[in-house]
């Protein structure tokens, strides 16, 4: 109870029960975080449940987490007679209804006679029969509410910040990150994560170094991502200078020409028809080719540009992102990185809207593409240890920031995460 009411989180908590576990137990860091994600939905849920029988509520809302069990999808589900998972307060099961249960209850009004119901705009006072109420909604139903009721179709840059913040509240990401498979199991909770890309989504060229780099970190992607590729087709090339994305079959400065293993000189390879030369040409008008190139030498590369992928095959994201930057950066003039960064490798032709982000990288100006979930996504899941580069004084001091120290940043980043 007390880590609980002092803020600590489940890491912290089963640290602390360790010391109090039999020797005898195995697999002892998993026995002591189920129980101590489970003792703090109880407790939650108790506070919850104490505080709209004070403020004199009669209904709640059951909240299943997206994965919910056979058995809590049913209560979820439970219609009676006022919409899905609405329960009388003094009739809703317990939770937790078994170990690392995730779902929760809210407040919910309901006006019996005219049979209207809606959720209280939560955190706002509202009158009610003569006196103020205020039912303070717990960050396990808050994050299960907002990521079933968000849709990225219309969601704005705010909402994917307040849903990541509710995210990294309930898994403590700030403090796991580079803990791949942790962070990878926190978001499964929510949508589906990881997925081998078959064989033949692998454009013929590939190189095995970069493909395997791109094949770990889409299995710790939503998996919706890696799906984007069942229609089409990834290269994943070695590249001498800098890493890239592009929606085309590229050579390593990006150009696009006929693949040598089609053609050799002007004429087709042995062995290869011109239905397969057509086919190529075709898929390559229609954008069914993707390359990312990468040094081999930088583990954050792959992470980082599929990004740039998934940006260019959601564009709901890339909205998104570009809001984001939109919003942080109103009134700003383009500086060129080459002087923020003291890096006379950028072309003149390379502006950024600096801000204060953690890198000026992640408000570089492009027409159709940001730098927003690509910074984004290697500062979490492969941090650099010293943090990003920020600026480069007159001094010619560097200056770095890690994504923690930009909240909001985190936050959307996590939001797409769950959403996008």
């Amino acid at each position: 109870m007390t880590g609980i009411t002092t803020g600590q989180s489940y890491d912290e908590m089963a640290r602390r029960l360790k010391t109090q576990v039999s020797k005898d137990v195995q697999n002892v860091t998993y026995a002591t975080q189920r129980i101590a994600r489970t003792e703090a939905t109880r407790v939650q849920t108790e506070i919850t449940m104490n505080s709209l029988k004070r403020n004199g509520y009669d209904f709640c809302k059951w909240y299943k987490e997206p994965s919910a069990c056979h058995d809590c999808a049913l209560i979820g589900n439970q219609d009676n007679g006022w919409g899905k998972g609405i329960y009388k307060v003094k009739d809703v099961p317990t939770i937790p209804v078994h170990p690392n249960c995730r779902c929760a209850v809210g407040a919910y009004w309901v006006d019996e006679k005219n049979n209207l119901y809606e959720t209280p705009n939560y955190n706002e006072q509202s009158e009610e029969l003569g006196r103020i109420k205020k039912v303070q909604e717990n960050n396990t139903a808050k994050l299960n509410r907002l990521f079933n009721s968000l849709n990225i179709k219309t969601a704005k840059a705010d909402d994917i910040i307040e849903l990541g913040n509710a995210f990294n509240k309930e898994y403590n990401i700030q403090d796991n990150l580079g803990n791949k498979s942790y962070i990878s199991n926190a978001l499964s909770k929510y949508r589906d994560v990881g997925e081998d890309i078959p064989e033949k989504s692998w454009a013929k060229g590939s190189n095995r170094q970069i493909k395997n780099d791109l094949k770990q970190a889409f299995s710790h992607y939503p998996k919706e991502w890696s799906e984007y590729l069942d229609n089409e087709y990834m290269l994943a090339g070695k590249a001498e200078d800098r890493g890239f994305y592009v929606r085309w079959y590229a050579t390593q400065k990006g150009n696009t020409k006929m693949p040598t293993w089609l053609v050799k000189g002007n004429r087709l390879r042995e062995g290869v028809t011109m239905d397969q030369y057509k086919k190529f040409g075709e898929d390559l008008h229609n954008g069914k080719y993707n390359s990312i190139y990468s040094t081999g030498k930088r583990e954050t590369t792959a992470w980082h540009e599929i990004g740039h992928f998934v940006e260019e095959h959601n564009k709901d994201t890339l909205r998104i992102s570009k809001e984001f930057v939109a919003n942080r950066t109103k009134g700003e003039q383009p500086e060129m990185l080459r002087d923020i960064l003291k890096a006379p490798d950028y072309d003149e032709s390379e502006v950024t809207l600096k801000d204060n982000f953690i890198s000026p990288y992640i408000g570089k100006v492009y027409d159709d593409a940001t730098e927003v979930l690509s910074m984004g996504l290697e500062s979490i899941f492969e941090p650099v240890k010293m943090g990003q580069l920020k600026y480069v004084d007159n001094n010619g001091q560097a200056h770095r920031a890690r994504i923690e120290d930009d909240e909001e940043y985190l936050n959307l980043i996590l939001g797409i995460l769950l959403k996008g």
